[in-house]
């Protein structure tokens, strides 16, 4: 399996913010299944802005890095 980069910088900076805003959602619920539920969104939503890799736009062969 390729492994490059496929999110640019704009969109891995979009998603550790979405991963921060549902982070703080976590602490506004009481319900423990949408609290694990957000809990791994945030997990996906970090790794992807960490790693640069997207798992969806790879399987939809998009790719928001810019061209080297």
């Amino acid at each position: 399996m390729n492994m490059k980069k496929n999110i640019g910088r704009k969109d891995r900076i979009i998603r550790f913010v979405i991963g921060m805003i549902l982070l703080l959602l976590i602490t506004f619920t009481d319900n423990r299944f949408i609290q694990w539920f957000l809990f791994l969104l945030v997990l996906t939503s970090f790794f992807e802005a960490l790693a640069g890799r997207c798992f969806v736009y790879a399987l939809l062969g998009k790719n928001t890095c810019p061209v080297k």
